[in-house]
């Protein structure tokens, strides 16, 4: 009998590689940010994982990404 990995194997089907990478809008939804002195638009943690089958996004990451610097300073700003 197959398992559910071979099935998924033989659809193509791929997890979403996105921790530590650029936010991409294609394949990506951001649930939330964080403020960051050092980056910027980089994913920092990864909620939920997102797949892709034979080129078509099944389901997009859900991502907690660094808002940058300008964030930080537009906010000690206000004080």
């Amino acid at each position: 009998s197959l398992s559910l990995k071979q099935v998924l194997d033989s659809y193509q089907v791929k997890k979403i590689e996105c921790l530590n990478k650029k936010f991409d809008s294609s394949t990506q939804d951001i649930i939330a940010s964080i403020e960051s002195e050092k980056y910027e638009g980089i994913v920092l943690e990864e909620v939920q994982a997102g797949y892709v089958a034979n080129g078509f996004l099944l389901r997009p990451c859900m991502v907690v990404v660094s808002s940058g610097k300008k964030a930080v300073e537009k906010k000690e700003n206000k004080i």
